[in-house]
């Protein structure tokens, strides 16, 4: 009975500690002053990492430290997991997860903008603590960096805003196991060039190239990767190596930002979603004031019960102010 207290007690212990950590990097910036950041370096010509983390990311970060390759129970998944949703195998040598695994807290500490779990998911699902604790083990954050929900990808898409950032540029840069998506997102935004670098897709939602994403595809991604200019704008949509793509994007001078599955909605394949996640949108709505925008990006989180941070009318009037909008 008192080795079960105990035990108990070490649990709880143990949950207050990491909720405590997870409260001192959730200081959470809305959807506007992400936008506003992104807008300034494209402004500036300056490189830039946004990037996300989940549950995935959450077990490469804690591997080997404290996320084991298999899983020690029916609840708790080890990395294995993770490798299977996107290789489709786990067979991978220790030394390349160790790789992995340091590049991937590399692009984190690097990185200008973090997409972290909202609270609920932190809640709900142990695999999102992985994040909160690598963070706090490993000193990931620093004050300089803009924290945000790891939703931003969709947040961005709910209120238009990708025009914003990406309407008729004379450059986009993309990399995404969906070879359809160039010209689509070419035309949706009237770009003038579009380079595509294709992957393979996630296995379980597959497309793209043939072959092995790590470590053939990574490791000639590498070599292929060209920023033409500073401030040159990427989408990314690549799960956690893609986060790491997004660091070797910035260190080259561009403007790097993981739209995740937002891929797969605007090439209506894999997980698509709602209509609010769909680039026909744009074309449906091809003007709207940035208060609408507010608006819309409101209605949307309410709809799909996202608990995210709404910006006030100060936040949208200083965003005018800024950028003339």
């Amino acid at each position: 009975m008192a080795n079960e207290l105990f035990i108990a007690l070490v649990k709880i212990n143990k949950r207050i500690f990491m909720e405590e950590q997870y409260d001192n990097f959730s200081k959470r910036h809305h959807v506007l002053d992400v936008l506003g950041f992104l807008l300034q370096k494209k402004k500036a010509g300056e490189p830039a990492s946004l990037i996300r983390l989940g549950d995935g990311e959450g077990r490469l970060l804690g591997f080997p430290e404290f996320v084991n390759k298999q899983a020690t129970s029916n609840e708790v998944s080890g990395l294995d997991h993770s490798l299977q949703i996107w290789f489709g195998r786990d067979d991978f040598q220790t030394e390349d997860l160790l790789s992995l695994s340091t590049q991937l807290r590399e692009a984190v500490k690097n990185a200008d903008i973090v997409g972290l779990p909202r609270l609920k998911q932190y809640q709900a699902f142990h695999v999102y603590r992985y994040v909160a604790q690598a963070i706090s083990q490993f000193d990931l954050l620093n004050e300089s960096q803009i924290i945000t929900d790891a939703a931003i990808h969709r947040y961005l898409q709910f209120g238009l805003f990708y025009r914003l950032l990406l309407d008729k540029l004379d450059f986009v840069g993309l990399i995404t196991g969906r070879p359809q998506l160039a010209d689509i997102i070419k035309n949706t935004f009237s770009i003038k060039e579009l380079k595509q670098y294709l992957i393979p897709a996630e296995a379980i939602h597959p497309g793209g190239l043939e072959g092995e994403h790590y470590p053939d595809r990574f490791n000639s991604l590498k070599i292929e990767l060209q920023v033409p200019y500073k401030g040159a704008i990427f989408l990314v949509g690549a799960g956690a190596l893609g986060k790491i793509y997004c660091n070797w994007i910035k260190q080259l001078g561009g403007i790097a930002i993981d739209i995740g599955h937002i891929c797969d909605s605007w090439s209506n394949q894999g997980r698509t979603g709602h209509e609010y996640h769909q680039i026909e949108q744009y074309k449906k709505i091809p003007d709207i004031s940035l208060a609408e925008s507010v608006k819309r990006y409101n209605a949307a989180c309410a709809y799909t019960n996202l608990d995210a941070k709404q910006p006030q009318q100060e936040d949208i009037d200083q965003l005018i102010k800024n950028f003339g909008l």
